[in-house]
């Protein structure tokens, strides 16, 4: 069976409980025609497997207790990073950190659902609006 980063990575987000979706590459726009039910239940792995088996997609993760209330910390600043990091050291350390092509994404579960809000050079991506809607990141490689 042929190399595949982005199903072994999808089947590995999946494991830990964590709700994907394709999205088109380059892009954050969905290759689903909708995404709604994948913010209330993870993909099969049935579906991971047709998503993504072929390469031409990315990942996107969908943040919010579908995930196990997953929060995206997007820092489009390292100063801003520090600083976040800091002050909230206990919460960030050890969490994985995502490169994507501008900025640093840190990806933490928390306690409680946690609204999509703004910071000094930072983005939290958790929920947004009247929690139907929920934030996409792009999974980029692993720093």
């Amino acid at each position: 069976m042929p190399d595949n980063p982005t199903l072994d990575m999808a089947l590995d987000l999946l494991s830990e409980g964590i709700s994907i979706i394709p999205i088109q590459p380059r892009s954050k726009k969905p290759a689903l025609k909708t995404w709604k039910e994948y913010q209330t239940r993870l993909p099969t792995e049935a579906e991971a497997r047709e998503w993504f088996s072929n390469g031409d997609k990315n990942i996107a993760v969908v943040c919010g207790a579908v995930s196990g209330n997953l929060v995206v910390l997007d820092f489009d600043q390292v100063k801003a990073a520090r600083a976040w990091a800091a002050k909230y050291r206990s919460v960030v350390h050890g969490a994985p950190v995502v490169k994507p092509s501008r900025g640093w994404h840190v990806y933490i579960r928390t306690d409680r659902l946690v609204p999509s809000s703004r910071g000094d050079g930072y983005d939290i991506k958790g929920l947004r609006k009247n929690n139907l809607e929920f934030w996409l990141s792009i999974y980029g490689a692993m720093v």
